[in-house]
């Protein structure tokens, strides 16, 4: 941490004020990691406080920011059940710090700029994760991941049967991060994200548990995404295959002509990016994707 930081938190929590599981209605976390991301956080936070659903804990991280992000969480300090200000090594160091803050049995993550589907997710979420069997560590629905201009650009994750056994982007298939709710037991470890990875520490994290035991899909559209993010952002690429190797490496995964296809793309759009910059490379990309019969991603 900075020596001349500061740590800054609040919340309801601190005024004694802690959610707790109930009967028939397990306590839902939903846990925001920030920095820097003033215009994109309030609604996220709306989409979040908005939810008919009561049991909600809702748990905010923000990496030591300094452009307004702090006014908007004292903003909503008697809503957001904890925030925590302070430096960190990056969205999976945050991630950890808020999973030791964890009360909730079942936890989804939500990037500043995400949102919740509409008001009802959660209370649709409460009533599938009480019917799953004791073993299950993750239930996922719907993600709708949208471009710049606020158009869909694909809905992301599929009936676990439709996905088991398959490739995506270089790996097996693996449900969307922001669908996902995480039951508490595969989180209380002390790093339960591997801040090793800047990128896949997630995935990581679902391949561990998948090993175990099957997730559970629901009909349920969870979230609304932007694309944007490190995944996608072609400055990123190598870095990003470079970890998708890694996991398949440390997990015995095999599917060279997969890999190898992957690697050739992230190669072309790391020399394309390296020669002509940020903006053309994501021209260079929406044609492709164009061209392929899908949604362009940057087209505004």
């Amino acid at each position: 941490m900075q020596a001349d930081y500061e740590t800054k938190s609040g919340g309801k929590r601190l005024r004694g004020i802690v959610a707790q599981n109930s009967a028939g209605q397990p306590l839902i976390t939903v846990i925001t990691v920030v920095f820097n991301g003033a215009k994109d956080l309030e609604p996220t936070i709306f989409s979040v406080l908005n939810q008919s659903y009561a049991n909600v804990e809702y748990i905010v991280i923000d990496g030591g920011s300094t452009d307004g992000t702090l006014d908007l969480l004292r903003k909503y300090e008697n809503s957001i059940d904890y925030w925590l200000s302070e430096p960190d090594r990056g969205v999976y160091d945050a991630f950890n710090k808020a999973c030791r803050l964890i009360t909730g049995e079942w936890t989804v993550f939500l990037g500043a700029g995400d949102m919740l589907y509409d008001t009802g997710v959660l209370a649709l979420i409460s009533e599938a994760v009480q019917v799953v069997g004791v073993k299950t560590e993750i239930v996922y629905g719907n993600v709708c991941l949208t471009n710049s201009a606020n158009r869909l650009v694909t809905m992301r994750n599929q009936p676990w049967s439709q996905m088991q056994g398959k490739w995506w982007c270089g790996r097996p298939w693996l449900p969307h991060h922001q669908g996902v709710f995480h039951r508490k037991q595969i989180l209380s470890t002390e790093t339960p994200f591997d801040i090793s990875y800047r990128i896949a520490a997630d995935s990581k994290l679902l391949y561990s548990s998948i090993k175990r035991t099957q997730p559970v899909s629901v009909d349920v559209n969870v979230a609304i995404a932007p694309v944007g993010g490190i995944s996608t952002n072609p400055k990123y690429s190598m870095a990003e295959i470079n970890e998708v190797i890694r996991i398949n490496r440390e997990f015995g995964f095999t599917n060279y002509h997969q890999q190898l296809w992957c690697y050739l793309k992230c190669v072309s759009k790391n020399v394309i990016y390296r020669l002509v910059g940020d903006a053309v490379t994501k021209l260079c990309i929406d044609k492709y994707r164009w061209l392929t019969g899908r949604e362009r991603i940057w087209k505004e």
